[in-house]
């Protein structure tokens, strides 16, 4: 499946002592950041602010990456009421967990075009911003990695293709 093979690292790049990286981070593509629900998820029929998006549960990624953090912060800011927070690593999950109506994903758009077409999902109109995420196929730099490193270049060259697709 499209969003199995596009996985987001939280891994450094670290330096070794020859001053060689540890991990190659090969990019992908760079999407925004959307709040996603199900259709029978009430927002009412403005532009809703924080306030309102947080009287749901909130679903996303990991607590290790960027977007968790930047999530995190936002909240942290807001002086509301903390939400239930669920975070996943399988961004599958995520999406069948906005698709049940479990609450509201904090993905990208692009990664749930097929549910927004077919109206399981659809983007809530807020007001609410959170950076961009950087998709990346990472690897190890290590001499008898190269199949790894072949697999990154076939991801950047399909990712590539896919976020030029309308």
């Amino acid at each position: 499946m499209r969003r199995e093979w596009i996985a987001t690292s939280a891994a450094r790049s670290a330096k070794r002592p020859d001053g060689s990286r540890r991990r190659i981070n090969v990019p992908l593509c760079r999407f925004s950041i959307a709040w996603i629900a199900a259709p029978n998820l009430v927002f009412g029929d403005c532009k809703i602010g924080l306030a309102e998006l947080v009287l749901h549960p909130v679903i996303t990624y990991p607590r290790n990456t960027n977007p968790y953090a930047q999530l995190r912060e936002l909240l942290a800011r807001s002086n509301l009421p903390p939400p239930r927070l669920y975070s996943s690593a399988s961004l599958s999950t995520i999406v069948r967990m906005a698709v049940e109506g479990i609450g509201v994903g904090v993905i990208p758009a692009e990664t749930v075009r097929a549910e927004l077409a077919d109206g399981r999902l659809r983007v809530v109109d807020t007001t609410v911003r959170l950076p961009d995420i950087d998709f990346t196929a990472t690897y190890e730099n290590m001499p008898d990695n190269r199949l790894a490193a072949a697999a990154a270049e076939i991801a950047r060259n399909i990712a590539v293709d896919w976020c030029l697709r309308p």
